[in-house]
Order: structure tokens, then sequence, then C-alpha cells
């Protein structure tokens, strides 16, 4: 790995922190301010998982992802169902409410983030667009587990 990536790396890890203090308390009202359970509810909201699937994505083990989720289904954001075609298997899946709640804090995330950006040109706009999407694909390319859309 040059210099040049670890450099770049250490800058976008460097935005991690001020874009969740930008966010934070926009999503607090909107019902929750943990990126885990944020993360979860995104993963699930396309296609069921298992709390295993769950665990490797996020990186942590499989009781302390059995937490999050037991904690999200007791909020009704999502449900834990056996699969009809292996019983073994059990598929975490939004529900509705939690579809809705995950939306809602994105249009909230969003709009925190737009008003920051209000004042920047459109070309640095177009700058800042065009790196994040290189990381994006940077990132997917380079990452084992594909679950997490972009929208």
């Amino acid at each position: 790995m040059s210099e040049r990536a670890r450099a770049v790396a250490g800058l976008a890890l460097r935005t991690i922190p001020s874009i969740m203090g930008s966010i934070r308390s926009g999503l607090r009202e909107a019902g929750t301010s943990s990126p885990q359970r944020i993360n979860v509810l995104r993963v699930v909201r396309k296609g069921g998982r298992t709390v295993g699937e769950l665990a490797d994505f996020a990186g942590v083990s499989a009781p302390t992802m059995s937490a999050v989720v037991a904690a999200l289904e007791g909020d009704g954001l999502l449900t834990r169902t056996q699969d009809p075609v292996d019983r073994r298997r059990v598929v975490v899946e939004a529900t509705e409410q939690g579809s809705r709640k995950l939306a809602e804090m994105d249009r909230t995330a969003k709009e925190t983030i737009s008003q920051a950006l209000a004042t920047l040109s459109d070309d640095e706009l177009d700058r800042i667009e065009d790196g994040l999407n290189l990381l994006v694909q940077a990132l997917d390319a380079h990452r084992h587990w594909k679950g997490v859309d972009h929208d």
C-alpha cells in the first residue's frame, strides 16, 4: 500500500466523527444515535440476514449482535423468523416500522449534511461527489461481504 493511499485513508477516517457528530442530535430525535443499530437496519432492509451474517458484517461477536437485534426487535423495528426451507436458520428482517424509521433517519442525516454542503460551490460539490463515488467503489471492490446498499 502506498503512503498516498494511507494518507487518503486517514483523511476518510477523519470525516467519520465529523459526519456522525453533525447528525447525532438529529438521529436521537429520529429514535437512535447508534450507528450499529442504523447499519443493522440498513443491511436487513433489502432482505433477511442471520445474526451470524450481521455479526460478520459488523465485526462483532454473535452474542453482541444478538443483543443489538433483540433491542431493535423490542423496539418493533425488526423481526426474527424461522426460514421456511431450513428450519434451523433464523432470519432477521426489517419491519415496516423499521424501514420507515430508517428512511426518517436517512432524511434527517441528509438534511443536516446538506445544510453544511450548501455553502460550497457547484464545482466543489462535483469534486466531493466524484471522490465519494470513487471511495464507495473502492470499498465495495475490497469488501468481502456486500450487503449494504448506498441509497
